[in-house]
């Protein structure tokens, strides 16, 4: 009778230790799970933030070439020059944190169109810059 208790002992210890250990492994499923949704959210946060900070730098550019397009003054150029050099660093490091992540695929696309049409842009503001000079002395 005594061997068929211990038995009985261990099969029911055995069932409540598989139990323990299910509810175990459940429960750290759920919050690994948990965590891998906030890592994604605070990268998606992350990449508004540098998204947000590259536009505000973008409209500084903008405001800068149409200061300098306005006055034509060296000062106003160099701060032109300074702005597309911020521009494109903020893009570059922002196309770098991209790059780590394979989720923001569309939006280093996006990014990389930005970056193209700003450059047609920037192209369009030096010629209208040249024909402008071009134009001054002719007049003078």
């Amino acid at each position: 009778m005594s061997i068929k208790n211990n038995k009985s002992i261990t099969v029911i210890f055995l069932v409540v230790s598989i139990m323990i250990f299910s509810f175990l492994i459940y429960n750290i499923t759920l919050y690994l799970n948990e965590c891998n949704k906030k890592e994604k959210h605070l990268t998606h946060i992350l990449l508004i933030e540098k998204m947000n900070h590259i536009i505000n730098k973008i409209e500084n550019e903008r405001i800068y070439s149409a200061m300098y397009l306005g006055m034509q003054e060296e000062t106003t150029f160099n701060q032109v020059n300074s702005s597309r050099k911020i521009v494109d660093q903020e893009i570059a490091e922002t196309l770098l944190f991209l790059n780590k992540k394979v989720l923001f695929s569309k939006q280093k696309k996006f990014l990389k169109k930005i970056l193209k049409t700003l450059t047609e842009i920037r192209e369009v503001v030096d010629i209208l810059e040249g024909d402008y000079r071009s134009n001054s002395t002719i007049a003078s």
